[in-house]
């Protein structure tokens, strides 16, 4: 099973929540990604709709889940996705690109030998940062988006400080 999660919301990183901590306990953060669509304020969350031929991106953590079924279960409940409510829940989990950003690190040069010595070499430069594309679990918004604030920006994280609605339901989650 895919062991890798995109959260863009209440589970990300920089939140501080129970279940935000939970995750984070049960999983190690591989950085940040963006995702192809666009985010909404659903009035004390955010939903997105992805998009994969969109412009837009939208910006969000992927962790790489220890026991991902386990995992799954608990978070398909916060998300409210149960065996009950399979077809009318607000949310989807659905396996999505999402491009993983700066990804690099130093080499270490080939070790060499030199008589009965091992010569390490120096560290070579450090590569350029680069994208790579993996897919994901994401929680994906799956109602109606007409009526619905757009966070223009793509930036959970930017839009919740200002946003108390947001704030408040963190702290009771």
């Amino acid at each position: 099973m895919n062991n890798l999660l995109f959260v863009y919301g209440t589970l990300m990183n920089d939140i501080q929540s129970m279940i935000a901590n939970h995750l984070k306990t049960n999983s190690f953060l591989l950085g940040e990604g963006k995702a192809k669509g666009l985010l909404y304020d659903l009035g004390r969350y955010p939903g997105f709709v992805h998009q994969p031929e969109a412009e837009t991106e939208v910006i969000g953590h992927i962790f790489q889940l220890d026991d991902p079924v386990d995992m799954l279960k608990t978070l398909d409940e916060y998300e409210g996705i149960t065996a009950s409510y399979p077809v009318d829940s607000e949310y989807r989990r659905e396996l999505i690109p999402v491009i993983r950003q700066g990804v690099s690190g130093k080499h270490q040069a080939s070790t060499q030998f030199d008589s009965d010595q091992i010569n390490v070499g120096p560290l070579e430069e450090e590569k350029p940062k680069q994208e790579r594309v993996d897919y994901c679990w994401c929680y994906v918004y799956a109602g109606n988006t007409s009526g619905l604030k757009l966070i223009e920006s793509g930036n959970y994280l930017e839009y919740v400080k200002n946003n108390p609605n947001h704030q408040g339901f963190i702290d009771s989650v």
